[in-house]
C-alpha cells in the first residue's frame, strides 16, 4: 500500500491506509513472538496463541511438545 500510494501521487490517503495496516501488522507481529518466548519458558499456556487456520493440520502445527501437554520448548531436565 506505501508503494503505490508513493507512485498514486492522487492518492494521499493510500499511503495514510498503508501505515495503519504496516502498525497493525507489525503489532501481530510482536504478540506472536511475544507468546511464542512467553509460552515456550513457562510451564503452562500463559498467552493464548489460537488453533491453525487449517485444522486438517493441527497435529503438525500443534503448540504442544507431544502428549505431554507442556508447551513445545520445555525440557524435561528443566522442569526439575
Amino acid at each position: 500500500m506505501l508503494g503505490s500510494g508513493n507512485i498514486a501521487a492522487g492518492a494521499p490517503n493510500l499511503l495514510h491506509y498503508g501505515g495503519y495496516a504496516g502498525l497493525i501488522t507489525s503489532a501481530c507481529a510482536f504478540y506472536t513472538a511475544a507468546t511464542a518466548v512467553i509460552n515456550s519458558t513457562s510451564q503452562r499456556e500463559i498467552l493464548p496463541l489460537g488453533k491453525p487456520l487449517d485444522s486438517e493440520k493441527a497435529g503438525t502445527l500443534s503448540a504442544t511438545g507431544g502428549s505431554s501437554g507442556r508447551p513445545a520448548g520445555l525440557r524435561d531436565e528443566a522442569l526439575g
